[in-house]
């Protein structure tokens, strides 16, 4: 439920604004017979009830308030001739300035002053109804800059690292590491007033509490063990900013519930502790977002960033962007004490969209770093899928399964590239990479998948969500085919489908038209031995040679054999429609075959092999 100002006004303070209109009304009679049209003479009159219309809010420096608030009164006049038994409802309008200090729970409210409704009063520094800060991406770095100024200087004037502790100290706070919840799913925890805090004993497994002081910030020293310092120190400035920025909305929160009295940083997303304050969701991304930028400010990390950029260019003799920086961001995530991921959405924040592609980490590994024209990808989509989710779509979307286009495309490397030599090169274990032109030039060789997070994330979020798929992130996506390779409808991407299709006309052209004579023909086109192909896929000889010459097998050996050859898809829709083995869809080990034809032929048949054994395919 959301709790406003005004709706706590209206319910908790309405006697005592009750109250002061009536005095009001008493002291000053005439602006009621200014009111009065249809009596002859103004007699006895009563406020019968008033009407809370707006009220707004501005903060001091501490949590005391200054309150204006519109009140409409509703006025029962009698007549006052005798001769006439009439009545009649005037509603008047007043503003009321008043004062109250959210630190007693505005139990000190009190009315400065009461005139008549004159129009809208402009208020300086006026509160939300919520008192949750005003905050949005367009002014977040001015926001975190006057923090800085305030409480951090320095680091506005050279790049340099905000020190936590020192912060705590600055701003009146203290800290204290100890082991807050037993399944470690709380990182850091701010205390706005004193209490007996609950915490966990690690020696003796159980929860204890103990006396904690307004501005207590707890951190979990597992914060440490479980991610990096950097994630230590993101916790701390993260509970700083809940105490610079949030102290009003959760005493606010408070005025309704008086047995609240922290806010926790949960490793799935912070919430209030108790998970019932609806405000909770913008509070959190409002402090995830500040404290990075708090941690690097905007002019400073440019400034270090190009410093380390030209650094590493220089030492490495490299012009590429792309090749530089994952030790940039490494060197920039060490520099301003923060964590890998922290360092790289920041350095995509600030312009450096080529970060984006660097540590997506999928199937246990790092996708090589990775760039694309700039604007070309939305902020959900990627070109970078594991091989569960691949197998998914493979299974799901007809135009990724069953379409022309998408059997040209092979998986390299976490992605569905272009099977051209432009894009794609034999390594010196014989298997298949991208060329470092593909990698400079993703959007035209590369399936665009779009990204979902799997878990309910705050909508402004999820631009820095989508970027979070580091090696200790905890956010899971589905992904889905984006509308076909059309979607990337690059010219020369499109130019090099035709090369291919032209390409592979001529060979279905020379095609023999039976099925021992077209595996005869690819074969000699292989230019392997069926001893060798027997030896490449673990079989006999004389099998491999039985069910290419069409005598007896079945479709799991030809399926291997033409893997083994590399038979591109399109020739191999041929053989299965030649061959008198057919491979069951109804099988979730057909299907995987299936997937390992369409997308892997060309890979060396170790990957093919283990890709396969993964999904308990025997080959």
């Amino acid at each position: 439920m959301e709790h406003s100002f005004k709706g706590y006004v209206q319910n908790n303070l309405y006697n005592a604004i009750f109250q002061y209109v009536s005095d009001y009304i008493e002291m000053n009679p005439d602006s009621v017979e200014e009111k009065c049209h249809k009596l002859h003479q103004v007699g006895v009159y009563n406020l019968s009830d008033i009407e809370i219309a707006r009220v707004d809010a501005s903060g001091r420096e501490d949590l005391s308030l200054d309150i204006i608030i519109t009140v409409i009164a509703n006025v029962v006049v009698q007549e006052g001739d005798y001769h006439y038994d009439d009545e009649e409802e005037i509603r008047l309008w007043y503003t009321i300035k008043a004062t109250g200090d959210l630190s007693c729970n505005l139990k000190d409210f009190k009315c400065v002053n009461i005139n008549e409704y004159l129009g809208k009063i402009q208020v300086k520094n006026a509160l939300t109804d919520y008192f949750v800060p005003v905050m949005d991406i367009s002014n977040l770095e001015d926001i975190a800059t006057d923090f800085l100024q305030k409480y951090y200087p320095e680091a506005l004037q050279s790049p340099t690292f905000v020190d936590p502790n020192l912060l705590v100290k600055r701003m009146g706070l203290k800290k204290e590491v100890l082991n807050i919840t037993a399944d470690c799913s709380v990182f850091g925890r701010i205390y706005f007033h004193e209490s007996q805090a609950v915490y966990y004993d690690e020696d003796l497994k159980t929860t204890k509490t103990k006396a904690v002081s307004a501005g207590t910030i707890f951190v979990d020293p597992n914060v440490f063990f479980f991610r990096n310092l950097g994630a230590v120190n993101n916790t701390v400035i993260h509970e700083c900013t809940h105490w610079a920025f949030h102290r009003r909305a959760f005493e606010l929160e408070r005025l309704f519930d008086t047995e609240i009295t922290n806010i926790e940083c949960r490793v799935s997303g912070g919430s209030y502790s108790s998970n019932k304050w609806a405000k909770a969701d913008a509070v959190e991304w409002q402090s995830n977002s500040l404290t990075p930028r708090i941690q690097m400010p905007l002019k400073m990390y440019k400034q270090k960033s190009y410093e380390l950029i030209q650094q590493y260019i220089k030492e490495t003799n490299v012009s590429s962007l792309m090749e530089v920086l994952p030790a940039v961001i490494d060197g920039l995530a060490q520099f301003f004490v923060v964590s890998r991921l922290s360092a790289k959405i920041r350095l995509s924040n600030i312009g450096y969209e080529e970060a984006n592609g660097t540590f997506i980490w999928l199937d246990n590994h790092y996708v090589a770093p990775h760039m694309w024209k700039k604007g070309f990808l939305k902020n959900n989509q990627t070109f970078s899928i594991g091989e569960d989710d691949l197998v998914e779509q493979c299974i799901k979307s007809r135009q990724l399964r069953d379409t022309k286009e998408s059997k040209r495309f092979i998986y390299i490397d976490s992605h569905l590239v272009l099977n051209s030599p432009d894009y794609v090169f034999r390594n010196f274990d014989g298997d298949l990479e991208l060329t470092e032109y593909a990698r400079a030039h993703m959007e035209e060789c590369c399936v665009v998948f779009d990204m979902i997070p799997k878990r309910k994330e705050n909508k402004t979020y999820l631009s820095e969500c989508f970027l979070n798929r580091d090696k200790d992130s905890d956010i899971a996506f589905e992904f889905v085919y984006h509308n076909g390779v059309e979607n990337a409808s690059d010219e020369r991407k499109l130019a090099r489908m035709e090369e291919l299709l032209d390409e592979e006309t001529t060979t279905i052209e020379n095609l023999p038209r039976t099925y021992p004579q077209i595996m005869k023909y690819l074969l000699e086109r292989s230019k392997m031995t069926a001893a060798e192909i027997a030896d490449e896929i673990n079989m006999n000889e004389k099998t491999v040679r039985r069910v290419m010459s069409g005598e007896h097998g079945n479709a799991r050996t030809l399926a291997a054999i033409l893997l083994s050859m590399q038979v591109s898809p399109t020739i191999g829709d041929i053989v299965w429609e030649a061959a008198r083995w057919k491979l069951d869809p109804m099988s979730k080990e057909d299907r995987y075959l299936k997937v390992a034809l369409q997308h892997l032929s060309g890979r060396s048949m170790s990957y093919i092999r283990e890709f396969l054994h993964k999904r308990g395919v025997n080959f």
